[in-house]
């Protein structure tokens, strides 16, 4: 977040989609251009967590 801050407008996100690669997703570089904060795009990853850690239950040796 302050590294987005810091680099000149347009600069941070080049032309290229590497950083989507890298985060798996658009979503990610739309909040931080948003200006949501950390704990803000912490908060919406919440959801697919919580989803994924019910499919992992049956799986788990010992409890978690």
């Amino acid at each position: 977040m302050e590294m987005y801050r810091r680099v000149p407008q347009g600069k941070f996100f080049l032309k290229s989609n590497f950083f989507e690669k890298l985060a798996g997703t658009t979503e990610l570089r739309r909040q931080i251009e948003a200006g949501l904060s950390e704990a803000d795009i912490r908060a919406t990853w919440q959801p697919g967590l919580q989803h994924f850690k019910e499919i992992r239950k049956k799986y788990l040796i010992y409890e978690d």
